[in-house]
This record gives C-alpha cells, sequence and structure tokens, in this order.
C-alpha cells in the first residue's frame, strides 16, 4: 500500500471518528439550547475563523511544503507562530466589547474573550502538528484529534446541561485545545517544547503572506454569510443557516478533510519529484466528485427526515435551506483541491488572487440576498460557486495544463454515479405504501432510501468503472490480509 492511499485511510479513521463524536454534541445541543442562544456562538465563531487564519499565517503549509526544512527554520516558524497568536488573541481581546455592542448581544463578548484564550495555546503544538502531516504521520494525528474532541464534546454537553448556555461551547473548545496540545507533548515533546526564535522570519513572511492572505479570504468568504445573516435577518436565521451547514459539513468533516489534509503533502511530494501532477489532479477530482455528488443529492432528498431526527422540530426552517446548499457543496467539489494544488506548487500568490477574484462577487452576491430572505442567501451561495469553478478552471489550466475538458473527462461517471444513486435513493418511498411511511418514521422516510441509494451508488461505481472501484478493491484486499494474519 502505497504512503499516500495509507495515509488517507488513517485520516478518513480520524475524521469519521470526529465526526461521530460531533454528532453526539449536536444532536444534544441541538435540543437544550435555542435557535437564539446557538446564533449568538455561531456569529462569534464566525469572527474567530477570520481571526484563526490570521493566526495560521500559512505557517503549517510552510513546513509541509518546504523543500530544505531545516531545525533553525522549524525554530523560527514557530516564534512567528507565537508572536501572531499572541498578537490576534490581543485583538480578538479588544474588539469583543464593539462586536457585541454592534450585533446588540452581550454575549457575543464573553464567547469573544473565552476563545482568545485558545490563541495563546494553539501556536504551541504547531510545529509538532506540521511534522506530523509533512511525515504523513496521521495515525499520531488521529490519536490527538480523538483525545481534543472527546475532552471538547463532553465537556461541552455537561456544561449545556448544567446551564452554561452557549458559553458551553466556548469553555469546551478551550478545553479541546488544551487537551489536544498536551497530546502532541506526549509524541513529540522536542517538538512542542522547541525553543522559538525569529530568525529567518522574513522568507518565511513571504510565503506566509500569500499563503494566509489566501485563506483569509476564502475563509472571510466563507463566513460572510452568517455576518451578514445576523445583523439583517436575526440570530434565529443565523442559526437555521448554521444548522444546514452543519448537514453539510457531515461530508466537508469527514471526506473533504480527509482528502485535503493529505492533498498538500502529497501533491508537493509530487512537485519535488518533478511528477507531471494532471493525471494525480483528474483523478483526485473523480474521487472527491464520486464522493461528494451522490452525498449531496441524498441529502437534498432526504434534508426533511434527516433534520427532524438530529436537530428536532423546531428547526424546520433548516430543510429549504439545506437543499439549496446541497448544490452548492456539489459544485464546490470540482474546485475544492485547487488551494492545495497551487499551494504544492509554489503558486501562493496565484491562489490569493484567485481567492480574492472568487470572494469580491459572494460578498456582494449575499449583502443583496440577505435584503430578501435566508433562502436568498442560499441561492447567493451557489452563484459564487459557480463564479469560482470559472475561476478556477482558468488557473489549474494556466499552471498545470488542467482545462475543461480535462475536468469533464475526470468527472462524467461521478455524474453517472450520481444520478443512479439518486434515482434508486426516489424510488423505494414510491413502492411503499403512505400509511407505512407515516406510521414507521424515520426508517421509511429515511433509512430505507438511504439504504436504497447506498445500494444503487456501489452498483454505479462497478457498472461505470468508477476510480472508486479499484480503492474500494484495494482496501479490501487490505482487510482480507489483515484478517489472515489475525487468524494465523
Amino acid at each position: 500500500m502505497s504512503k499516500t492511499r495509507r495515509a488517507v485511510y488513517l485520516s478518513a479513521v480520524a475524521r469519521y471518528s470526529d465526526m461521530i463524536i460531533q454528532f453526539v454534541s449536536v444532536m444534544v445541543i441541538a435540543r437544550v439550547l435555542t435557535p437564539e442562544e446557538i446564533g449568538i456562538f455561531s456569529i462569534s465563531v464566525a469572527f474567530i475563523a477570520l481571526a484563526q487564519t490570521m493566526r495560521e499565517f500559512g505557517l503549517g503549509a510552510y513546513v509541509v511544503q518546504e523543500r530544505d526544512l531545516t531545525r533553525d527554520k522549524l525554530r523560527s516558524a514557530f516564534g512567528v507562530a507565537l508572536v501572531l497568536a499572541w498578537v490576534v488573541a490581543a485583538l480578538i481581546a479588544v474588539a469583543a466589547g464593539p462586536l457585541a455592542g454592534f450585533y446588540g448581544r452581550a454575549g457575543i463578548r464573553d464567547v469573544l474573550l473565552i476563545l482568545a484564550l485558545t490563541f495563546v495555546i494553539s501556536p504551541l503544538g504547531l510545529p509538532a502538528q506540521a511534522m506530523l502531516i509533512r511525515e504523513l504521520q496521521f495515525g499520531k494525528l488521529y490519536i490527538v484529534q480523538l483525545i481534543s474532541s472527546t475532552i471538547q464534546v463532553a465537556l461541552t454537553i455537561t456544561l449545556a446541561i448544567l446551564g452554561f448556555s452557549y458559553l458551553s461551547m466556548a469553555l469546551a473548545s478551550l478545553g479541546g485545545g488544551l487537551a489536544g496540545v498536551t497530546a502532541l507533548a506526549f509524541l513529540r515533546r522536542d517538538l512542542v517544547l522547541m525553543t522559538p526564535s525569529l530568525a529567518g522570519w522574513r522568507g518565511i513572511a513571504a510565503f506566509g503572506g500569500f499563503s494566509s492572505g489566501a485563506n483569509l479570504v476564502g475563509t472571510f468568504g466563507v463566513n460572510m454569510a452568517e455576518l451578514i445573516i445576523g445583523r439583517m435577518l436575526g440570530f434565529s436565521a443565523v442559526a437555521y443557516y448554521s444548522r444546514a451547514m452543519g448537514l453539510l459539513n457531515i461530508f466537508r468533516m469527514t471526506v473533504q478533510a480527509t482528502v485535503m489534509s493529505v492533498a498538500l503533502p502529497a501533491f508537493a511530494d509530487q512537485y519535488r519529484a518533478g511528477i507531471d501532477m494532471r493525471p494525480d489532479y483528474g483523478r483526485a477530482a473523480a474521487l472527491m466528485t464520486g464522493l461528494a455528488w451522490p452525498f449531496y443529492g441524498m441529502l437534498a432528498l432526504l434534508a426533511g427526515p434527516v433534520i427532524h431526527l438530529l436537530y428536532g422540530d423546531q428547526w424546520e426552517q433548516a430543510v429549504v435551506v439545506t437543499q439549496i446548499c446541497c448544490a452548492g457543496g456539489a459544485v464546490m467539489a470540482l474546485i475544492i483541491l485547487s488551494g492545495p494544488l497551487l499551494t504544492a506548487i509554489g503558486k501562493v500568490k496565484a491562489n490569493l488572487w484567485r481567492e480574492i477574484a472568487i470572494q469580491v462577487p459572494r460578498a456582494g452576491f449575499t449583502l443583496v440576498a440577505a435584503f430578501h430572505s435566508l433562502e436568498a442567501v442560499a441561492v447567493a451561495q451557489v452563484a459564487a460557486y459557480l463564479v469560482a469553478l470559472v475561476v478556477t478552471i482558468d488557473s489549474t489550466r494556466r499552471y498545470i495544463g488542467f482545462g475543461v475538458g480535462d475536468l469533464a473527462r475526470a468527472t462524467w461517471r461521478s455524474l453517472a454515479v450520481t444520478l443512479t444513486t439518486m434515482a434508486v435513493a426516489a424510488a423505494v418511498p414510491l413502492l411503499i405504501p403512505g400509511a407505512a411511511v407515516e406510521r414507521g418514521f424515520p426508517w421509511f422516510s429515511l433509512v430505507l432510501p438511504a439504504f436504497g441509494g447506498a445500494c444503487g451508488w456501489l452498483a454505479a461505481v462497478f457498472v461505470f468503472d468508477h476510480p472508486i472501484r479499484r480503492e474500494i478493491r484495494v482496501a479490501g484486499a487490505g482487510v482480507a490480509g489483515w484478517l489472515r494474519t489475525a487468524r494465523a
């Protein structure tokens, strides 16, 4: 098994474990806290996401892609990380009051002050985490993530039940961050406790400035919707939008995050070796869309029963928003790997301009849509992703010679698999009497269509000879070999 494929499998295990843990938290919190309370935390997190990008400054990506990485360069990256993180923490503390006043909610100030403390401790783990990614040591990263997520979710649920309201999620984030850094210290003590330095900071800043600039613009565009909704449509509307995005994040936190965590080091490894990147980029796009499109299609079909089961009846307004956002997620699957690709080949400046060309129209679309309705804001996100598709295809064509024709050839099988999956899932309810559906919720309205869609997807993958077929066979052979070894 190649080191890249092994890294993908280990990362997948980590992401799915994290998803299961987070799911428990979401189901409990959605029933303990009100949409208004969740909306306050969501607005705060949107600002923290922007600050997080500033804090990271592309330093992790720098460590991963640097061709001649020495311990002195690693110490310098650590020193820059400490300075930036602590400055950003101070800025958050100063801005917390004015932001709370702007939205008219004192709770935003309290949440921001607590989350600012996470910036004090988080850079301590950056060298260790970045080196584990560079070395494709995703088994160790899995341990760190599992410990951090478990502590965070346990604290969230406990504090929410005890009446800490939206502060429960903020305090839990701080606890999870402490747990993660502690776990990294046990795994790579020499890197967590290393002496920081600022020697050579200019070279790091040259890379980090463009890299973090691209990430900052992208993060701002993604979180712009919640910031605008909170101001113009209210905190309950933010919560409905957040719950819709939470469902889309099931895929993003698992499959997409798995691929993204491996994409940068894998692409960088190929680039350092002088390998033509077009075949593997096309194959990665096929694998991503072969999983993303069926997921978003199924979620759009089953949004109603999924939301009722996970969140409860008070979240009914999130159904249509979820269905619209699924279309945007499908478009995003076509372009999501372009960022790691451009970073891996050193085109961080080009990636910054690409993000600006995408996110400026997105902000405009969102602002105009917010004058109408929450559903209009969701439609605006789809329009923004279509603009992003055009811009991204131009970038990949220019830098690696991968154009629209290459993308179509790489993903047509994914479209066939998706249509088959949705057709089978949609046909299942038609075969069941309506009264049985009502009595058997969620089995007839959710579980059986989902099972039918999964069967349709698996069959279509083999019928259309999708690249996922090979991955299934490789994984099956690996499991069979492991079982033979275990029996022996």
